[in-house]
């Protein structure tokens, strides 16, 4: 007990340590944060990316079968991503 006695073992014990523990839970919980928040983000853009490619695939003027095969080779560049095509029924056309 004669250790804790001396003026840099108090120091350690009631300054660094506890400013220590402090700094590491505010770090810990800024890169959780910081995860949710960039995996909110990256399903909004995914959403956003699906339904800008429904809406360009279900246009009738876009309806041939050329450009509906751009649009979904160009969503399948992604490892990701895994892209159907259904039609009104539920059958899978591509």
């Amino acid at each position: 007990m004669k250790r804790l006695r001396g003026l840099s073992a108090q120091l350690l014990l009631f300054v660094i340590l506890p400013l220590f523990l402090i700094l590491t839970a505010v770090a810990l919980g800024s890169v959780i944060i910081h995860q949710q928040s960039m995996r909110v983000i990256v399903g909004e853009r995914d959403l956003k990316a699906v339904r800008t490619a429904a809406a360009a695939l279900s246009d009738i003027a876009h309806a041939d079968s050329q450009h509906v095969r751009d649009v979904l080779v160009e969503l399948q560049a992604s490892p990701q991503m895994t892209v159907m095509l259904v039609d009104h029924e539920g059958r899978a056309v591509y």
